[in-house]
């Protein structure tokens, strides 16, 4: 809020029947402008994927389940404002000044004509201060696969995702446990298992292939 405007000054006593006058009051500082809350973040998107079932294999092409966290989810809240702090009361005029006038001509004796008052301070300015908070986070969105042949009208909410669950080693294999491995060491498994982890059975009409990475470090 803005600052009070000072008091006018009062006048200077000038004769024996004019007294000095009184400032006047200082101007009330202006009100603190009232913050506001943050506003709502935004729902996140509804995306559907329609495919048939023969096509399930270009599924592939999305990353896991976790890819769709970061394009539904819901778009952060507006942080909260600040209440403005009501303005300083404005100071109180200075009372006019005393006159002395001599009794009598060739005498120091003198008469005083009082002098005006000051003049109060105006009040400060208030503050608000009703609660404001932070806006609340947008909603997640939707994800949903539908089959739009063969399991007809089928929907999931992520598709297939197939992760590793255990391996056996060969006999003849230098090494007993595969993290004893060091670079250059050959060695040979047998009965890898996996496990689909996602909501949607496999693809049906293609075979699945699996593909070593090249890597310099065991995983």
């Amino acid at each position: 809020g803005g600052s009070g405007v000072p008091g006018a000054d009062g006048i200077d006593a000038m004769a024996p029947d004019i007294e000095g006058s009184d400032g006047e009051p200082g101007g009330n500082g202006g009100k603190g402008g009232s913050g506001t809350s943050g506003a709502l973040g935004g729902n996140g998107g509804k995306m559907k994927i329609m495919i048939k079932e023969k096509d399930l294999y270009l599924l592939m092409v999305l990353e896991p389940c976790e890819f769709k966290q970061s394009l539904l989810k819901g778009g952060q809240g507006g942080k909260v404002g600040e209440h403005g702090l009501g303005g300083r009361g404005g100071a109180g005029g200075k009372g006019g000044r005393a006159l002395a006038i001599p009794l009598e001509e060739g005498k120091k004796k003198k008469r005083m004509i009082p002098e005006g008052k000051d003049g109060i301070p105006g009040a400060d300015g208030l503050t608000p201060t009703w609660e404001i908070k932070d806006g609340a986070d947008g909603t997640e969105g939707d994800f949903t696969i539908e089959l739009i042949e063969g399991s007809e009208g089928e929907e999931y909410g992520e598709r297939y995702n197939l992760a590793f669950e255990n391996l056996e080693l060969e006999g003849n294999s230098p090494m007993a446990d595969p993290s004893e491995c060091e670079f250059g060491d050959v060695i040979s498994i047998r009965n890898i298992k996996v496990k689909n982890t996602g909501q949607m059975f496999l693809p049906t009409a293609q075979e699945i292939h699996f593909c070593i990475k090249d890597s310099s470090h065991a995983n």
